[in-house]
């Protein structure tokens, strides 16, 4: 290629013009150039080598090579975002935005894309003989459920009908018949 307006016909024919991406690929002559294009359709694209002036007045350029990518123009989504929060899932902590960290859910066994799926307390049921805490499980995990009477404390207590329980799926329940004022309970998880 020089600098002659120089034709290239694509491998095939796309319906609009591609995204066109071009390259000198040596350097044959002693003055700087670059690449130029004057003509892009769907079957090909018109380039010459431009030499720079500022040196001499000649504009005349030994062969180069050139190499040269088309694409198909258009939209490609490369990278997902699962919940529409604006961030990219590779980016995002919470692919499904259920509160639940991704790192936590792939522990808990649950489905870091599907905002239904985590670990979660459903209910506290009271009864005369203290509560039951029922929440969903995952087959292949342990749980063990714990309560405490201060939220900020660290003094978390293992219900005793609930430690290292192994789930082959479906709601599990704990009862707590400590007969406490007020409670608060979590679930730790493993496998």
């Amino acid at each position: 290629m020089t600098h002659s307006p120089y034709p290239i016909t694509f491998g095939r024919t796309y319906s609009n013009a591609p995204v066109f991406i071009a390259q000198i690929q040596t350097y044959n002559g002693a003055d700087p150039c670059d690449l130029r294009r004057t003509a892009l359709s769907g079957s090909g694209a018109t380039v010459f080598v431009e030499e720079e002036i500022s040196a001499d007045e000649e504009t005349t350029h030994g062969s180069e090579v050139v190499g040269y990518l088309a694409l198909e123009s258009g939209t490609m989504d490369v990278a997902p975002d699962t919940d529409g929060d604006g961030t990219l899932n590779h980016l995002d902590t919470d692919d499904d935005n259920d509160g639940m960290s991704d790192e936590d859910e792939a522990i808990a066994g649950t489905d870091s894309l599907n905002p239904s799926s985590l670990l979660a307390i459903q209910a506290i049921l009271l009864g005369a003989n203290g509560c039951s805490v029922e929440f969903g499980s995952v087959s292949g995990r342990y749980y063990t459920t714990e309560c405490s009477t201060n939220l900020l404390g660290t003094n978390w207590i293992p219900l005793p009908a609930c430690i290292d329980l192994f789930s082959t799926g479906g709601v599990l329940q704990a009862q707590d018949t400590n007969g406490w004022e007020k409670a608060f309970y979590r679930i730790r998880v493993w496998e």
